[in-house]
């Protein structure tokens, strides 16, 4: 099972989806982008993880990723 990531590549100005280092989706946005990863993913249970920057009070580190289901 390998997971899908979903990120904003600033130089497209899009939203791509990679799995395995292959890239699965891309979009406008996250929505676009996770709609086609989910038709395109190897198997139906690997999860999507989306890019996401939030920095939490009292945490050393941000909150970078959030599963999408």
């Amino acid at each position: 099972m390998s997971s899908v990531y979903v990120e904003f590549k600033s130089k497209d100005g899009q939203f791509v989806a990679t799995q395995s280092g292959r890239e699965i989706g891309r979009g406008n946005t996250q929505e676009e982008a996770i709609e086609q990863a989910r038709r395109r993913r190897q198997h139906p249970e690997d999860p999507i993880l989306v890019e996401r920057q939030r920095l939490r009070d009292g945490k050393p580190h941000p909150d970078k990723w959030r599963r999408v289901y």
